[in-house]
């Protein structure tokens, strides 16, 4: 799915094209004659054809330049078909690449028009994410370089994906639970590979700022953890695309799901909630997890390790101190 095409993207870019190749059309067939009734433009064909200025009955020289000015108007303008060439180019070079992307998951992300212009994205780099004990980022930047989602660690713990407004503060609230072993937040159900955080922030491949969690079914359960989520959400989820002051489609939230259990208790799970509130509508998303790409190691833990201002706050199992969401 990450590796999928943008259907709105490449929309526009053809619209974009036909637009382009509309205005050059008229430009590289009319240079030869002068007719009675003008080119139309890309506008025209769009709202129907104007029919502009006859020019049948200018007088030419000896005094009067019309029929010349008429002659030269018909010609084709260089300068415009060379733009409408270039925007031509513009949106097929843009367009290419999410046609032809669906198939394969790679490491290196696609490239769009600006990429191509200004150079290529390299999108996120994992090498500094820290691995295990705390820590689940080295592993998830692994997981999602070889286009897994995976249910359970090779050491057999369970693994879940929740989002909740910004990663920081959700993330440490999951880090406080007793059974959950680690944690990474991260950039999920998105078609962008290797999102940035500033590509997320600006909303430019769908994602949603989620934490994923690896916990131990032992001491937790997946039950749990959805209700503690929901719990943190609190009339968050009854809003769309925002948790809090957070707006935006990167802050919306949801339970995306690992495996065809996890999805059944979270359905019951928003079910029982949906019935203790009939008035208002739970917009909290509820989907299978897609690629989870793992945040730039700065945001890993991010609140624990001192936020903002330098001011570390309690990651310890069962801590109830209040969480600032931005440090």
């Amino acid at each position: 799915e990450c590796a999928g095409w943008n259907h709105t993207a490449e929309k526009m870019a053809s619209l974009i094209a036909l637009m382009a190749l509309t205005a050059l059309s008229p430009l590289q067939t009319g240079r030869a004659s002068l007719r009675s009734t003008p080119r139309m433009g890309f506008f025209d064909r769009v709202m129907g054809e104007r029919q502009g200025c006859s020019y049948t009955n200018l007088a030419g020289r000896e005094d009067s330049w019309g029929r010349d000015a008429a002659k030269n108007a018909a010609g084709w303008n260089h300068t415009a078909e060379k733009m409408a060439s270039l925007i031509a180019l513009m949106a097929l070079t843009a367009l290419s690449p999410l046609q032809t992307g669906r198939a394969s998951l790679r490491s290196t992300p696609r490239m769009g028009f600006f990429d191509r212009v200004m150079g290529e994205r390299q999108g996120c780099s994992y090498t500094n994410l820290a691995g295990r004990e705390d820590s689940w980022g080295r592993d998830a930047a692994k997981n999602a370089l070889a286009g897994i989602i995976p249910t359970h660690t090779e050491d057999g713990y369970e693994i879940a994906t929740f989002a909740g407004g910004c990663f920081w503060g959700i993330e440490l609230v999951f880090q406080r639970v007793p059974g959950v072993i680690c944690t990474a937040v991260g950039y999920c159900q998105g078609q962008l590979e290797r999102p940035e955080y500033t590509e997320v922030c600006a909303q430019q491949g769908g994602h949603t700022e989620a934490v994923q969690v690896v916990f131990d079914p032992k001491q937790v359960t997946y039950d749990s953890l959805c209700a503690t989520l929901m719990g943190r959400l609190g009339r968050s989820m009854f809003l769309k695309n925002q948790v809090g002051n957070d707006r935006g489609i990167q802050y919306r939230h949801g339970i995306y799901t690992h495996s065809s259990e996890q999805a059944s208790v979270a359905q019951k799970n928003i079910a029982t909630l949906q019935k203790q509130m009939p008035n208002s509508q739970i917009m909290t998303e509820l989907e299978p997890c897609k690629i989870f790409w793992p945040a730039e190691e700065y945001h890993q833990q991010y609140l624990q390790k001192g936020g903002r201002f330098k001011q570390g706050q309690s990651a310890e199992k069962g801590s109830t101190e209040e969480i600032r969401c931005y440090g």
